[in-house]
């Protein structure tokens, strides 16, 4: 991981970045898209790349449960300290 990217996500840039402004376009496809191809709730969910869990929260609040987690996997950066688990 850059320098860059690594600063990026210390100071808690994409931690915002799909929660407001443009970045809410993409966040709503992606919604859209996952909940006409997941299967039926509750099924067992990893969010590979997930950052700081912000799909793994409505993933989780969908019903999308694993023993009461949806699990979001990342590499690097805020998102394993930030959002790795994220309870209904």
């Amino acid at each position: 991981m850059t320098r860059e990217l690594l600063a990026y996500y210390e100071r808690g840039g994409e931690h915002d970045r799909l929660r407001r402004g443009r970045g809410r376009l993409e966040f709503w496809r992606t919604q859209d898209v996952l909940r006409r191809v997941l299967p039926e709730a509750p099924a067992r969910v990893l969010d590979v790349g997930g950052g700081t869990g912000v799909h793994a929260e409505w993933l989780a609040a969908d019903g999308y449960l694993n023993a009461g987690q949806c699990s979001c996997l990342q590499a690097g950066g805020e998102g394993p300290r930030e959002g790795h688990r994220t309870r209904a």
